[in-house]
């Protein structure tokens, strides 16, 4: 006879503990100018704030980072950022952040345009010329 929910009460029991981990993320430029930035400036950039002037760089949708980044920053999940991006761009007030789909492709467009932010993963090795702003645990 099968018994499958001790195998899956056992699988979540193994997987519970990865689940529960603290995430870490960096946020993250190559940009001498940009000074550290607390919470809140970090949410108007993502936002299209009062920080145009500076350029904010995000995972594709459906990377854990960006969850993590939207829950612990910005406050909001998905599906409400893409309707505020849906109207902001509609309205013609701004664009979202360019999305990339890993964190060297991001490293790599940051490293070549000053002006930028972004977020990696915290255990992420940042190339020297990269240097953190602010660390987000969630």
């Amino acid at each position: 006879m099968n018994r499958p929910l001790p195998l899956l009460l056992t699988l979540g029991l193994l997987c519970q503990g990865t689940l529960a981990e603290p995430k870490t993320i960096h946020v993250i430029t190559n940009d001498k100018s940009i000074n550290a930035l607390n919470k809140k400036k970090i949410k108007q950039i993502y936002m299209a704030g009062d920080y145009s002037e500076i350029e904010p760089l995000t995972f594709a949708k459906g990377n854990q980072w960006r969850v993590v980044f939207n829950h612990a920053v910005i406050g909001l999940q998905e599906s409400r950022i893409n309707a505020y991006w849906a109207q902001m761009k509609f309205t013609g007030r701004a664009e979202p952040p360019l999305e990339f789909e890993n964190e060297q492709a991001i490293l790599g467009y940051l490293k070549n345009n000053p002006g930028c932010i972004a977020y990696v993963p915290a255990h992420i090795n940042l190339p020297p010329e990269i240097r953190v702003l602010y660390t987000i645990n969630y």
